[in-house]
């Protein structure tokens, strides 16, 4: 169990949008989220999955993805195939190249 860096630790006590998009990540209902401009939706960053990675080595969430499984994040690359920018992408696939 990994323990959380003291900035992430503070987001969270103070329920931070980042936060808050990192568990929709985890739980792969980013497209539930409510944004500011829905023609314009937020996309997961590199930056949000290693949040969201984080907070699933702390052991205290689960999550729908399985990012050391290639089927598991390639279903989530598909699902999610509009809301990801080209560098989540990335990051996602590179434990498998």
């Amino acid at each position: 169990m990994q323990r959380l860096n003291p900035e992430t630790l503070t987001m969270l006590f103070k329920g931070a949008p980042k936060i808050k998009r990192a568990m929709a990540l985890l739980h792969d209902q980013w497209q539930n989220l409510d944004d500011d401009n829905p023609f314009m939706p937020q996309k997961m960053t590199p930056e949000m999955i290693g949040l969201a990675k984080q907070l699933l080595a702390t052991g205290l969430v689960t999550a729908k993805i399985d990012f050391n499984d290639y089927q598991s994040v390639q279903a989530f690359i598909m699902h999610n195939n509009s809301y990801i920018d080209a560098g989540a992408k990335a990051v996602l696939l590179a434990p498998f190249q």
